[in-house]
């Protein structure tokens, strides 16, 4: 019988690593070029809680009366992670300034 050859023990030897889990990855951040000194330790004090969703809507184009439906813009819902900082603040301090680049808070006002 298959069910009496079954070990937890083997079973668990078989997996390489132990076997995938969620909290098993490793982001690493690609800064723009304008950022100066980004800190190397991103890598690994960055942890995620979800990979976020991609969507693609839609739009109708008619056709002789008829809507067909024609795929559009992709979009992604937002990312939510937890940043685990140290002392020195570095890798608030370059999201800060990556933020900052690409929409300044005063030229919003």
């Amino acid at each position: 019988m298959a069910a009496a050859d079954f070990s937890v023990t083997k079973f668990k030897a078989g997996l390489k690593q132990g076997g995938a889990r969620p909290s098993l990855f490793k982001v690493i951040f690609d800064y723009p070029s304008g950022i100066p000194d980004p800190p190397t330790k991103a890598s690994f004090l960055v942890k995620a809680t979800t990979i976020p969703a991609s969507t693609i809507g839609s739009y109708d184009v008619f056709y002789h009366g008829k809507a067909i439906h024609v795929a559009g813009d992709r979009s992604f819902d937002t990312w939510d992670t937890t940043i685990i900082n140290d002392e020195d603040f570095g890798i608030r301090n370059t999201l800060e300034t990556w933020m900052a680049g690409i929409s300044n808070h005063s030229l919003n006002t």
